[in-house]
């Protein structure tokens, strides 16, 4: 609840923290960090995605670019995916079964981000694809797919579509083992 508060209304991570604090919630620095951006991410990432299924959108930006934050806490992997798009770039086709599984935040604390591209917005960037398609007007089959990398996504990471970030459920949850179904049902085992 404090989360969807902060998202609605801009609440910053010291003002999440002392929101906490005051409930009763103790959680440490590092913690009420984890909690924050991996919950403001995937509100944020469930919300483009929402927006970008409406009808005609996911058509007008079939692509999207792949950003991680360039400083210290990158971790490789995060970085390794701004290469192994189309082309070896950071561009991936939307649909991309790839970029569906790395949907962002794809592991805990997760800075990265997305951005949908027009057909000429990925053609003038360089993306061989993109070009043909803009030249013919005629969408290129099959499509330009990538190689699964060989990493993936945490084992215990999972994204719950349009229920809770699961990343908040589990941060207020004991040690027990759970997982939450696509109907957003808790199993424990």
């Amino acid at each position: 609840d404090h989360l969807a508060e902060m998202v609605r209304t801009g609440m910053d991570k010291r003002a999440f923290a002392n929101r906490l604090l005051a409930d009763g919630i103790p959680l440490e620095k590092a913690h009420v960090e984890n909690v924050y951006r991996t919950g403001v991410m995937t509100a944020y990432s469930d919300g483009k995605d929402a927006l970008m299924n409406r009808p005609g959108l996911r058509e007008l930006f079939p692509y999207v670019a792949r950003y991680a934050t360039h400083d210290r806490r990158v971790r490789p992997e995060h970085l390794a995916m701004e290469k192994l798009g189309i082309d070896q770039s950071n561009i991936y086709r939307a649909n991309d079964p790839v970029i569906r599984k790395f949907r962002v935040p794809w592991a805990w604390s997760c800075r990265c981000e997305d951005s949908p591209l027009s057909i000429m917005e990925a053609a003038h960037r360089g993306c061989r694809e993109a070009k043909q398609w803009l030249e013919t007007g005629v969408e290129p089959y099959p499509p330009a797919y990538v190689k699964m990398p060989p990493f993936s996504p945490p084992e215990k990471f999972l994204r719950t579509g349009p229920f809770a970030p699961l990343s908040i459920q589990l941060s207020m949850r004991s040690a027990a083992t759970f997982s939450i179904d696509a109907r957003g049902r808790e199993h424990r085992g």
